[in-house]
């Protein structure tokens, strides 16, 4: 049994290790994108640097569980299709024994989840956040971004070119004046005069035309238009960039600090409010997904052990099928996570993985 249990442990390490990189390099892809944006608009490699490092819990939280899976489907499957798993069980050795360096793994990453999910994952999610505005406030010009759609002080902004010395063109600026007018302003060329002490911008455009649309109370629409030669916004961009620091959001609060507000409002009264359920659904998300692994397992093993194909193309297809499966659901509960019981409806991926494996591996050991 320890030379079997060995030689399965170092399969399943060896193709976690080649997953979880190709896994977080393809995760990181996108982030990385972004974040050369931010390089090439002058911040600093060291911040850049911090910023790439306090991206990477997240980006592993997700990686691992997708690893255990695709790893666990292919060394099975290829156990299967070279008949050395017909082989054990002819020797008296059944798939649980077969499988229990899997189970093992996949509690040790499940405990790995479990921190990284509720404690390292949000306060780096926090930090990233923070570390953010901290540059936009040594570099505020960063937050306008050509081709970009950006709200400043309830005015939503969109600049088609950005060139030397803050010139602009095809700038398009809309201003809700009530509830019932819109101003729509379309400048063709201007400049950008930054205020750094007080973080305003004073946007200045020439050859300005506008649109005033006006809906009235019978459902229609009057639209009056007009030329300015120049015009200068005001744009509170410090407001902006301070507006969310008083209050951590439920996504950037760890175990102890969802708990604790937990307890709060139990105190206020406001068991059944529209936060608890929100605060309550983000710590069973972060214990779901902590246990993913463990569930990932389990719906993996029969799907390996009924293969009867060593083509790595096989085991792959089955693991992005059980991936969009899995997450899909997740991303589904998290539309309705103020509602009184999403915070269990959460655990619905979990519990019908570990369900379907359980049944399933039970029908494999008595063939």
């Amino acid at each position: 049994m320890k030379i079997l249990n060995l030689y399965v442990t170092k399969n399943l390490l060896t193709v976690f290790t080649g997953s979880i990189l190709v896994m977080s390099f393809i995760m990181m892809a996108g982030q990385l994108i972004k974040m050369l944006d931010l390089l090439s608009s002058g911040i600093k490699f060291s911040s850049f640097a911090k910023l790439f490092i306090l991206v990477l819990p997240e980006t592993l939280a997700l990686a691992m569980p997708i690893a255990m899976l695709v790893s666990v489907i292919l060394v099975f499957s290829r156990m299967s299709a070279e008949n050395e798993v017909t082989a054990l069980r002819a020797s008296g050795i059944s798939l649980w024994q077969i499988t229990a360096p899997g189970l093992i793994l996949s509690l040790i990453l499940s405990c790995a989840c479990l921190y990284f999910q509720l404690n390292l994952k949000p306060n780096c999610k926090y930090f990233l956040s923070n570390a953010k505005q901290n540059l936009l406030l040594e570099n505020p010009s960063m937050i306008i971004v050509p081709g970009s759609n950006v709200n400043i002080g309830g005015v939503s902004l969109n600049i088609g070119e950005r060139g030397a010395d803050d010139k602009l063109s095809k700038v398009t600026i809309v201003r809700p004046d009530s509830e019932s007018q819109t101003t729509i302003f379309y400048g063709k060329s201007g400049f950008l005069e930054i205020d750094d002490e007080r973080n305003i911008y004073y946007m200045h455009l020439e050859d300005v035309r506008t649109r005033i649309v006006e809906y009235t109370g019978d459902d229609q629409i009057k639209i009056r238009t007009g030329h300015q030669v120049t015009t200068v916004f005001p744009l509170n961009v410090g407001k902006l960039i301070n507006n969310n620091r008083l209050r951590k959001k439920a996504k950037y609060l760890d175990f102890s600090g969802l708990v604790g507000r937990i307890q709060v409002l139990d105190e206020q009264g406001l068991g059944s409010s529209r936060d608890r359920n929100e605060l309550l659904f983000q710590l069973n998300q972060g214990i779901v997904m902590a246990l993913s692994p463990f569930a990932f397992l389990m719906v993996a093993m029969p799907f390996g052990f009924r293969s009867a194909r060593s083509e790595t193309s096989v085991g792959l297809v089955i693991s992005l099928l059980v991936i969009i499966v899995y997450f899909s659901i997740v991303l589904l509960m998290k539309n309705f996570d103020k509602s009184s019981y999403a915070y269990l409806l959460i655990w619905l991926p979990n519990i019908c993985f570990v369900s379907y494996g359980i049944y399933a591996l039970r029908k494999i050991t008595r063939t």
